[in-house]
């Protein structure tokens, strides 16, 4: 739902409805909520390559790390490919004309951000055994589909 939520506000109101142009920050808003997204898949990722795919107190700093990094490659490589799209088609899609790089940096900035706003459902979980919506899902996720276990009992 989350997923579809996103998509219906990047694509279907920013993009078709122009929200990027009328709606003031709308653009920093979704390159936020990019960050949250992808900050959650590099926690699935981070117990996809991790051996055992156990999830345990321990996993508090290594996993937000990773989770972070994630977040902002994929921030980076969303960057890279609209500075291609410059090239290739002619378009400004980074807004270079009227900011220089300002626009891209404040987008890899409202991503880290939105990645940084899962830190304290990470802490809650992995220190206090307290799950969320948000970490719920993540550990419902990887001990379904991974084949994962927890040392964290509910």
């Amino acid at each position: 739902t989350l997923i579809f939520g996103f998509i219906f506000l990047s694509y279907t109101i920013g993009e078709v409805m122009a929200g990027y142009y009328w709606i003031p920050y709308f653009d920093k808003i979704c390159h936020a909520l990019s960050g949250t997204f992808t900050g959650l898949l590099g926690m699935v990722m981070y117990y996809l390559l991790k051996p055992g795919r156990r999830v345990e107190r321990a996993d508090l700093a290594a996993c937000a790390v990773f989770m972070f990094c994630f977040a902002l490659a994929i921030a980076g490589i969303w960057e890279m490919c609209e500075y291609f799209i410059s090239l290739v088609t002619d378009l400004d899609p980074q807004w270079v004309e009227g900011t220089g790089v300002g626009d891209t940096m404040t987008d890899m900035i409202a991503c880290m951000i939105g990645a940084l706003a899962l830190l304290p459902s990470m802490v809650s979980f992995y220190l206090r055994g307290h799950a969320d919506a948000i970490m719920g899902a993540v550990e419902s996720f990887c001990l379904i589909n991974l084949g994962g276990t927890s040392e964290l009992e509910r």
